[in-house]
């Protein structure tokens, strides 16, 4: 509280809320993977052609400027990946384009799949892919932390076979780097593996960001690779930020190759923002990290938040209604506190919409879009305090009396010249709804209309209910 003008003003500080989490990892489930042979050579561009290009590949810019080569820059595997470039605004049948030029014996009917590693801050419109009318593209996403593999499942027909490989460009990008390309039999990508080469000591997250919906178990897997057998220890850390929240750790046996390592844990009303859950394997000739992002959606936490929050709001009220009786402004605090005031019941609503599941139980869709919102509350409930400690200025509202604003030289403008600004929402079902609690939002303008069809339903007939109802609408927005 502090003493203003011979008053006693109550105020509440944002609360730093200790979350009631609890966040474990609890063990490691590790099985062996197998690989499958890749049906493409020569695919992490260690050979290399007099051109600077892929053994095995041709390359033509076409009518762009773009380039491809092998570079030693940076490789996921081995020394070398392959680098594209291009500066040419995208186009209609603009594209530079690269063709594996071995043969691939596709079978019609049969599903096989195509993988890469890519490595791009911007990539612009890039694929691998092929088929007849170059059905099958597989985008190149953006990566700008490192390598993020990327797949797809595809099944050749008549038109698809003898397949044809292509890497095609088709907009402006920096650059992509590209290595460990696969074409593989069956549903899903194995582990890469050159032919000939022990792998070397790597862990891959097998997810690039896991979410966990719900309080409970998790799981979240990681690909280790090891060129010999060895005894190691497996130590798993969760963390946020700096702060480290979990560990575990357990010492294993691991044959030479490729291990699917799934780490195990339990979560009860963690919070939302990303937490890093990384995964270190160390041995005597082995150690290799790699992490991954999680974040979590609880929707008991969410519930507790909300509450929190619901509480609170019965003293915002009462100390920016003091504010008011004592002239202060509180123009920019009542809009916030608006905000606050409606929007828990728009959080509740999407914390208790659930859906059956098909096995006859219950999931809750939208927690995280209510987790989402809590956040942004937190900052509009920040944006409160700070104007009920230092209020800001208010500012001059057109607010209709009656009298129509006019218009001179463009602009609308009030009796003096001066111009009027408005801001407000277009036609839903939710701004009748609201109409009231508009002036509070700083809003001045609506946008609902009626169409013809409501007025003139049918031939010979004239329903005047929608324009009732809009008058209605009117004469509340006038005395709100």
């Amino acid at each position: 509280m502090w003493r203003q003008g011979g008053h006693l003003v109550a105020w509440m500080l944002l609360c730093v809320v200790v979350q009631a989490q609890s966040l474990q990892l609890s063990g490691f489930h590790i099985e062996a993977v197998s690989t499958q042979p890749n049906l493409l050579r020569n695919a992490s561009f260690e050979e290399v052609s007099a051109e600077g290009i892929p053994a095995g590949w041709s390359w033509s810019p076409r009518n762009t400027d773009a380039t491809l080569r092998v570079v030693a820059d940076r490789a996921r595997t081995g020394n070398r990946s392959l680098f594209i470039t291009n500066s040419t605004p995208f186009g209609a049948h603009v594209y530079g384009m690269a063709v594996y030029q071995l043969p691939l014996p596709l079978q019609v009917g049969k599903r096989y799949t195509l993988s890469a590693y890519v490595h791009s801050p911007r990539p612009g419109i890039a694929w691998l892919g092929g088929g007849g009318g170059w059905q099958f593209r597989m985008r190149l996403p953006a990566s700008p932390h490192g390598w993020r593999r990327v797949q797809m499942t595809f099944t050749p027909g008549e038109g698809d076979v003898p397949f044809t490989l292509l890497l095609i460009t088709e907009s402006p990008t920096d650059g992509i780097w590209l290595d460990d390309i696969q074409l593989v039999e069956g549903e899903e990508a194995t582990p890469f593996a050159e032919e000939g080469r022990a792998p070397a000591p790597q862990v891959e997250p097998l997810r690039e960001q896991v979410e966990v919906q719900g309080d409970g178990a998790f799981a979240v897997p990681f690909l280790v690779a090891i060129p010999q057998g060895a005894q190691v220890e497996l130590v798993a850390a969760l963390r946020q930020g700096d702060q480290q929240v979990a560990a575990y750790s357990q010492r294993a046996s691991l044959e030479a190759g490729f291990h699917r390592v799934t780490v195990r844990g339990e979560a009860s009303e963690a919070g939302s923002p990303p937490y890093w859950l990384t995964l270190e394997v160390r041995g005597e000739t082995v150690r290799a990290m790699g992490e991954t992002e999680m974040r979590f959606y609880s929707r008991a936490g969410a519930l507790r938040l909300l509450e929190e929050l619901r509480t609170r709001l019965p003293g915002y009220e009462q100390t920016v209604a003091q504010l008011e009786r004592e002239g202060k402004p509180t123009q920019w605090a009542r809009v916030s506190l608006t905000v606050l005031q409606n929007f828990v019941r728009y959080v509740q609503e999407d914390l208790d919409y659930k859906v059956t599941t098909p096995e006859g139980g219950e999931t809750y869709p939208e927690v995280r879009r209510a987790l989402m919102q809590l956040e942004e509350l937190r900052e509009v409930e920040a944006h409160l305090q700070e104007e009920i400690r230092r209020p800001s200025a208010s500012v001059s509202l057109w607010r209709c009396r009656g009298n129509r604003p006019l218009v001179a030289n463009g602009s609308l403008t009030d009796e003096e010249g001066n111009p009027l600004f408005f801001t407000g929402y277009g036609h839903f079902g939710q701004v009748r709804a609201d109409i009231e609690k508009f002036p509070a939002y700083g809003v001045n303008l609506i946008q609902i209309e009626t169409g013809p069809s409501a007025l003139f339903p049918a031939e010979g007939m004239v329903n005047d209910a929608p324009i009732r109802e809009l008058q209605q609408v009117l004469e509340r927005a006038e005395r709100a």
